[in-house]
């Protein structure tokens, strides 16, 4: 194990956050703001059982940072009456104490049928850098059979985004029935930072998985090609939108036309093909909304008719994403790209907006609907487009199919999957 994993606990909080405190991340302070207790708690104490089967959630992702499909899968399955557990992923970075003086993991309550446990390894180790070594999978299965008992559901179902996972939910199978559906949403061995040892337990965990659903037809070829025994197993079940639909397109009343993109500002972001839209636009304003992680697009900034706003709160972005006149979808090709099916496009296509996006095949099955550009000056050229399109059949046909395409559809899809391979659920 890395010697650094012994030193960081004390490392960050006797020196690294007391020496700089707006670093500690906010879903750190934020996890706290919700009622919570220690484990083991007593019986029905807990999340408490609806009859319909339980899912545990284990995601690649912090419920309390950027919104996304693990989130919106947890409330979708809850408003359809399942109650959720949702694995906080960090286990033991977010407790303000060390491990040492207070080992006990929590569960708090963050809305009504869904809850999080907060699992706590002594080492803390970072989800996404390696596998748990056997005495960690054999705490966090000890903790979540402790935290079921208490429920006591009579049925289980285990939802999993990151292959880290995979030996505890093999154990929790192994013992007590409960089936694994692997959610492959991402090409994680398109990110830099996801450690090779969890891309090959990836294939490993598809290979076990009782289901294993994909996000987009590009994806799921791309695991096809290598295990084709998936094919019998698998089913597509795409991203969505949260976001409530008007009766019409509302109708900016900007000066100036304003064009808008919301989410992740990363490696993947295309400065470039902004900077040309903005540049070659002086008389349209962009608005980019999310936390900037690319060099090249916080220089954007400089330019006088882009504004960085900042990471919002998800309930937050409606409000901002219908002032928009267009949207963005600009995006540096790669496997990770070519693979992803953006949620932005099903959010964006609920206000109507015309979208100007890199030429991604989930995108480009649009057709007409999306402006597609492969160059700046292109893209440049189609946000001008975008801009000038007529208000009518075009935005109410985007809103049509964000009206169709919500996650409790996904969140059915998932339970018909579950009923199509008779996986029961049990105990």
């Amino acid at each position: 194990m890395d010697w650094k994993e012994f030193v960081r606990p004390y490392y960050l909080r006797w020196l690294y956050f007391r020496l700089f405190p707006d670093r500690r991340p906010e879903p750190f302070r934020r996890c706290w703001s919700y009622p919570w207790r220690r484990l083991p708690l007593t019986p029905g104490a807990g999340a408490p059982a609806t009859g319909l089967p339980a899912a545990i959630l284990f995601p690649m992702v912090d419920w309390h940072g950027r919104m996304q499909r693990s989130q919106h899968l947890a409330r979708a399955l809850t408003r359809l009456g399942h109650t959720c557990i949702y694995v906080n992923h960090h286990l033991g970075r977010q407790f303000e104490s060390l491990y040492v003086f207070d080992p006990s993991s929590r569960l708090s309550r963050l809305e009504d049928g869904i809850w999080e446990y907060h699992p706590r390894l002594p080492r803390e180790p970072v989800f996404h850098a390696r596998r748990f070594q056997t005495a960690e999978t054999a705490a966090l299965v000890r903790g979540l059979e402790s935290l079921l008992a208490t429920a006591a559901p009579s049925r289980v179902f285990q939802l999993v985004a990151l292959p880290v996972w995979k030996d505890v939910c093999l154990r929790l199978r192994a013992s007590h029935g409960y089936p694994i559906v692997y959610d492959c949403h991402d090409l994680i061995e398109g990110f830099a930072n996801v450690a090779p040892q969890l891309v090959e337990a990836e294939a490993r965990l598809m290979l076990a998985a009782d289901c294993v659903l994909f996000t987009s037809d590009h994806l799921r070829d791309h695991h096809l090609r290598r295990h084709p025994e998936l094919a019998a197993r698998s089913v597509l079940v795409k991203n969505a939108s949260a976001m409530s639909i008007a009766a019409e397109p509302p109708a900016p009343r900007n000066p100036r036309p304003l064009i808008g993109y919301a989410g992740a500002i990363e490696s993947w972001f295309d400065a470039g093909a902004v900077r040309a839209a903005a540049v070659e636009n002086p008389g349209f304003d962009f608005l980019l909304i999310g936390r900037v992680e690319n060099p090249a697009a916080a220089a954007l900034a400089r330019l006088p008719n882009v504004t960085l706003h900042g990471e919002v709160d998800h309930a937050a972005l409606p409000a901002l994403l219908e002032r928009l006149d267009a949207a963005l979808i600009p995006f540096q090709l790669s496997d990770l790209i070519l693979s992803t099916n953006p949620i932005k496009l099903y959010e964006y296509f609920a206000f109507g907006l015309p979208v100007v996006a890199s030429p991604m095949p989930e995108t480009l099955a649009f057709g007409p609907l999306v402006y597609h550009a492969s160059s700046p000056a292109q893209f440049a050229q189609q946000v001008r487009a975008a801009a000038a399109e007529p208000r009518g059949d075009l935005r109410r046909r985007r809103m049509e199919i964000a009206r169709v395409n919500t996650w409790d559809a996904r969140a059915r899809e998932i339970l018909a999957a579950l009923s199509e391979f008779q996986l029961s659920s049990g105990r």
